[in-house]
């Protein structure tokens, strides 16, 4: 489901070099069908996102309304905007933009809703496991995601493409009605000894409550918002997210338009990054706990936020220098599977392990202000590559503008090691685990309180 609530930027800009959109309106062999300036273009691939970015509202509000029924409700919604957008973009490009940041925002609760469910169908440590196999979902979706819509677009015409992901949201619904109750004891597909272990957490959770410092608590978004590494969080994103989208959505254009490949060689291309990252991901999460084993969790929370970072560095560089296609391809491709970690040991795995009960709601706010940098992407990069199409020079100097726009990207991960260095150095007492994520391990190593918390967390079945 990730996957599909992910795939929307992506989609448009395969739909757009596929038949949706001339490239070139002064081009009378283009056959796009719809002539729009570059800002229109830049807008509606970035619309989804203005709505996406206030994650934290529709996230506050399922919470409280209970976030099943939410995103099931936001899964039918989604269906429908997607399955009418073929319809409605024929009629009025500026209704169609609406109608998609409106689904943005709703949709913005399927990535909180993970989190929800980690918390609530998790036992221990799995949910690292569980959010790690969100994020090889999610990796796997993209890609998928990108080819499906780049044959679509090339081979049947680009409606064929929002009509199946429009449906793919339906029965992501009716799977969740099916499978995925409010509690899981009322599962049917659950055996009796699995419920005994839910009926254990309970217990544990009932255990936990009565230490003073290990109660579970629901922060005020206020409390939260006071949180350093929470605001460390939200830049992180934001940067991180511009430089994804930089990727999503500005390489399909790169390697069109600069190198010459074709639409659907593009997503052939993509599949294979989004499924290297999705691979990453995989990596890390195996790799996870026998580094846990081994070295601090702060440490490793560190090294697991920057090392990625500097990777990007390396390749953004390097890229607009790269001769050949398949170069520029396996360098695109490499620093596309950094993005693995974010699932597996990164931001998103760490903001659970600190505060798993509010992961949901911090996760919608760095998530929501992240996806500013997801919808600015797009308009940056139009302001930025924008060359005039009878100048002269006009090959020289639209490559010239892309190298800027990718330099722009790789100046962005030095923003985001300086930000979270900062954010260590200076409030690192809220760089801790929460004892129901804590392990005997990291008793010993001093992560988290006493080890006697750590042994009584679990009761047995006599207990």
């Amino acid at each position: 489901s990730s996957g599909i609530n992910a795939e929307y930027g992506q989609g448009i800009a395969l739909a757009m070099i596929g038949g949706m959109a001339k490239i070139n309106c002064s081009d009378p062999d283009d056959t796009g069908e719809y002539c729009w300036p570059e800002g229109t273009k830049a807008v509606l691939l970035g619309c989804y996102f203005y709505g996406y970015c206030l994650q934290v509202i529709p996230t506050t509000i399922a919470k409280k309304l209970g976030m099943n029924m939410s995103v099931r409700v936001t899964a039918v919604m989604c269906g429908i905007l997607l399955l009418t957008f073929p319809v409605v973009i024929n009629t009025s490009v500026v209704l169609a933009i609406i109608l998609q940041i409106i689904r943005g925002f709703s949709a913005s609760i399927i990535m909180s809703g993970m989190m929800e469910f980690a918390t609530i169908w998790c036992i221990g440590n799995e949910s690292k496991t569980f959010i790690s196999f969100v994020g090889i979902t999610m990796q796997i979706g993209q890609p998928i995601g990108q080819a499906i819509a780049g044959i679509l677009s090339s081979q049947v015409g680009w409606r064929s493409y929002f009509y199946l992901i429009g449906s793919l949201y339906f029965i992501m619904a009716t799977l969740l009605t099916i499978f995925v109750p409010k509690d899981p004891l009322d599962s049917w597909a659950m055996h009796d000894n699995e419920k005994l272990l839910f009926k254990d957490k309970a217990k544990a959770q009932a255990l936990l409550a009565t230490k003073k410092e290990t109660k579970i608590t629901f922060a005020t978004l206020k409390s939260i918002a006071c949180r350093l590494y929470v605001w460390a969080f939200c830049l992180f994103a934001f940067f991180d997210v511009f430089q994804l989208f930089a990727l999503l959505t500005g390489t399909p254009f790169y390697l069109n338009e600069i190198l010459g490949v074709s639409a659907t060689d593009v997503s052939y291309i993509q599949l294979v990054g989004g499924l290297g990252c999705s691979l990453t991901t995989g990596f890390f999460m195996v790799l996870l706990p026998i580094v846990d084993r081994h070295v601090a969790w702060l440490k490793r929370s560190v090294a697991f936020l920057l090392l990625p970072q500097l990777v990007r560095i390396v390749g953004y560089f390097i890229l607009p220098h790269v001769p050949s296609v398949p170069g520029a391809v396996a360098v695109i491709i490499i620093t596309w599977a950094t993005w693995g970690t974010a699932f597996s040991g990164s931001i998103v795995t760490i903001n659970y392990e600190i505060d798993p009960e509010n992961s949901s709601i911090i996760l919608g706010l760095f998530n929501g202000i992240g996806t500013l940098g997801g919808f600015l992407c797009p308009l940056v990069r139009a302001l930025m590559t924008n060359v005039n199409e009878d100048a002269p020079d006009y090959q020289t100097k639209f490559k010239d503008k892309w190298t800027n726009f990718i330099y722009l990207n790789g100046s962005a991960s030095i923003v985001i090691i300086a930000v979270i260095v900062f954010a260590v150095a200076v409030r690192r007492n809220e760089w801790i685990k929460d004892p129901s994520m804590a392990t005997e391990d990291d008793a010993k190593k001093g992560n988290v309180f006493h080890l006697d918390v750590i042994e009584n967390k679990q009761p047995s079945m006599e207990e």
